[in-house]
């Protein structure tokens, strides 16, 4: 967010029961993210249901960008299908994970 770039955050819980951030809604104001969601009503994130989400938004993006994920995580198996696939990922935290 620091760099300015635009973006698109999902949430794991609908949109409006949210509470933002101001530097998030300050973003949203002036066009460079959009908050959307993958459900419609509250419930357990399960780890499949986290890893379904994360594969929707990785294939709608252009890059896709990670903080962090742990090594041999799933957020880093993940990572090394979406890289095998042909998608762009980047990681600015550990560099030990496949992106």
């Amino acid at each position: 967010m620091e760099a300015g770039g635009a973006m698109v955050v999902v949430l794991a819980r609908p949109v409006s029961e949210a509470s933002l951030d101001s530097l998030w809604r300050s973003a949203m104001g002036a066009g460079r993210m959009a908050v959307v969601s993958c459900t419609a009503r509250t419930q357990r994130l399960t780890e499949e249901a986290a890893t379904d989400r994360n594969d929707v938004a990785a294939r709608l993006a252009g890059l896709v960008v990670i903080g962090h994920a742990s090594s041999g995580g799933t957020l880093a198996t993940q990572c090394a299908h979406w890289v095998s696939d042909g998608l762009a990922v980047r990681h600015i935290g550990n560099a030990d994970v496949p992106g």
